[in-house]
């Protein structure tokens, strides 16, 4: 009765080593490389989860960036436009004039 057990049992190691030894990607450097590019994924204080979140937020800032950099070539450009025709913006947007004129003002209704 117990040669019957250990050649069940042999036979048992035998078919699991064959399983595994199946598996031919299945080694050492494999399974190290496969806990490696979890842990980085998910677990490490620098993750790919984080990354994303700080790229995204990069490329808002960005964008951002961009906006108030066009916002600041316009009013560059209405401070030049303001420099050389002041008298001109007072009189159009302020409607101002010299003492000895009148000031008509004529507006227009646009239907859309």
């Amino acid at each position: 009765m117990g040669a019957k057990k250990k050649s069940q049992n042999s036979d048992i190691k035998s078919m699991i080593f064959q399983r595994f030894k199946a598996i031919k990607w299945l080694n050492k450097y494999t399974l190290t490389l496969s806990i490696f590019v979890i842990w980085v994924c998910f677990f490490d204080n620098h993750n790919w989860v984080k990354q994303q979140k700080v790229q995204k937020a990069i490329e808002g800032l960005e964008q951002e960036k961009e906006e108030y950099i066009a916002k600041l070539a316009n009013a560059r450009k209405q401070e030049k436009d303001l420099s050389n025709n002041m008298e001109k913006l007072a009189r159009e947007k302020y409607n101002f004039a010299h003492p000895n004129e009148d000031v008509f003002i004529i507006e227009s209704e646009i239907k859309k």
